[in-house]
């Protein structure tokens, strides 16, 4: 169960003020939040621009979890004025976006499951392993 709006207001004003959440304009370019995040991350800043919210280990973006957010109104730090690019993160109980990162961001672990299909590039074009 999602927190309150009130609690997850609370709750990422937390994230940005004790774990560097951001950037608060995402289409900004060069914009000095990625400096300062590859410091704290002690990381290139490439690096640092490729740790997003959208490929950590607590980002939830699953269809459950989205139409539960679809339930929670916009507030001032969701993006583009919708719903687009939200997920819920689970180790700070906020909503994040896909484009954001912050001081907790941890990789997340992609397994590709044993009995997965071959993928259409090696159906096509058999011994392209």
């Amino acid at each position: 169960m999602i927190e309150s709006p009130e609690v997850l207001l609370v709750n990422t004003d937390n994230a940005i003020k004790s774990w560097n959440l951001g950037p608060a304009v995402v289409d900004q370019q060069n914009d000095p939040y990625w400096d300062n995040a590859a410091v704290i991350f002690n990381v290139p800043l490439e690096e640092a621009k490729r740790r997003l919210c959208v490929n950590c280990e607590y980002y939830d973006n699953t269809t459950e979890r989205l139409a539960e957010l679809e339930t929670i109104p916009l507030n001032q730090y969701d993006i583009y004025n919708s719903q687009a690019h939200r997920g819920y993160c689970h180790k700070l109980h906020i909503i994040c976006h896909t484009t954001r990162s912050c001081q907790a961001w941890e990789a997340k672990e992609y397994e590709l499951p044993e009995d997965s299909k071959p993928s259409s590039a090696s159906v096509m074009f058999p011994g392209m392993d």
